[in-house]
């Protein structure tokens, strides 16, 4: 799923993972602008992997199903996976050069 492979749109269905929220939540709270959020969602709504609906003068936004929720964290989980296995990947790299260096 491409549309998942963007930093923000991760950080949005971590966030929405916990139940629905306004744009201007979701921007408050991955510290993006307003504008961005919106972008991100428009692509998210396009692609069928949020869903949108008004309530009074604000559009709220969730993750459609359990399906969905259980997807998104199967991708959090890898990406989790993945930043830590490349964090020690370069940190056997700096010990690796440190040692060669030092003989």
């Amino acid at each position: 799923m491409r549309v998942l492979g963007h930093p923000i749109r991760l950080q949005l269905f971590e966030v929405l993972a916990n139940g629905p929220r306004s744009v201007t939540d979701l921007a408050r709270i991955v510290d993006v602008e307003h504008q961005l959020v919106s972008k991100h969602l428009s692509e998210l709504l396009r692609c069928e992997v949020v869903v949108r609906r008004q309530e009074g003068n604000y559009a709220l936004y969730s993750l459609p199903d359990a399906l969905t929720l259980k997807a998104v964290a199967l991708v959090c989980r890898s990406v989790v996976d993945d930043r830590a296995r490349l964090a020690q990947m370069a940190e056997d790299a700096r010990a690796s050069s440190n040692g060669q260096s030092a003989g």
